[in-house]
């Protein structure tokens, strides 16, 4: 299961924030060491590693549509659960729509950077909650996959 515990959310319209106090807000509020971040946010990820050596990346797949339907899976199987404490997350996910009449399925892309994070976590996390569900169906231990967003 996925459990978003916690959220750090960087409000850009009150204040401008560089690159490196983004960084220095991610590394501050990292418990576990690990950070998944958009992979075209090169610059980020460079400030982190070379700033912040007890933070590591994990790579994760932008597969915007592919994300959308296992964070849609995983809410409708019941085995993804976020914090009431998540108040942007929720908002977002409240508000969130797709594009009407185009060929292709297309979300808005507006007021979404929760979500993203949350996509990100998620689609790092498929292995791990492959595994769970292959574990379950052997009768295995359960577990849950933490992870607090950025």
């Amino acid at each position: 299961d996925a459990l978003v515990t916690k959220e750090i959310f960087i409000d850009n319209t009150k204040k401008q924030h560089t690159i490196s106090s983004i960084a220095q807000i991610i590394a501050k509020n990292c418990t576990d060491g690990t950070v998944c971040i958009d992979p075209s946010a090169t610059a980020l990820k460079d400030e982190i590693l070379h700033h912040h050596k007890d933070v590591s990346i994990t790579e994760t797949d932008n597969d915007v549509i592919d994300g959308i339907r296992l964070i849609q899976n995983l809410s409708q199987k019941n085995r993804l659960w976020i914090s009431k404490g998540c108040k942007n997350l929720i908002r977002e996910s409240e508000g969130y729509s797709w594009k009407e009449a185009t060929e292709k399925e297309t979300v808005v892309k507006k007021d979404d950077h929760c979500l993203d994070a949350l996509r990100y976590a998620c689609m790092s996390a498929l292995p791990v909650l492959r595994k769970r569900e292959s574990s379950q169906e052997n009768g295995m231990l359960d577990f849950v996959y933490k992870r607090e967003l950025f």
